[in-house]
């Protein structure tokens, strides 16, 4: 917002499209609805364009429908739900 003078612009939220080291790369994304799915897909088409990747999913049963999942279809190669 501008009254805060770009003082957020450097924010960083652990578990918000967060790159972890080591081998192999993982990234954690506490996507939890709609929105945060679609964000985090639109951040996956910017950050790793030409890659699909293995998605590690955990959720609540009564969380778990087929449309929250659909932005990511075209970014997942193969995925593993707990």
């Amino acid at each position: 917002a501008p009254y805060l003078g770009g003082a957020g612009e450097d924010l960083r939220v652990p578990g918000r499209f967060e790159l972890l080291s080591g081998t192999p790369r993982a990234l954690l994304d506490g996507a939890h609805n709609d929105e945060a799915f679609a964000a985090l897909a639109a951040a996956l088409r910017k950050s790793f364009p030409e890659r699909r990747l293995v998605a590690v999913v955990a959720a609540a049963r009564d969380k778990l429908h087929s449309g929250v999942f659909a932005p990511l279809a075209p970014h997942i190669a193969h995925a593993v739900a707990t």
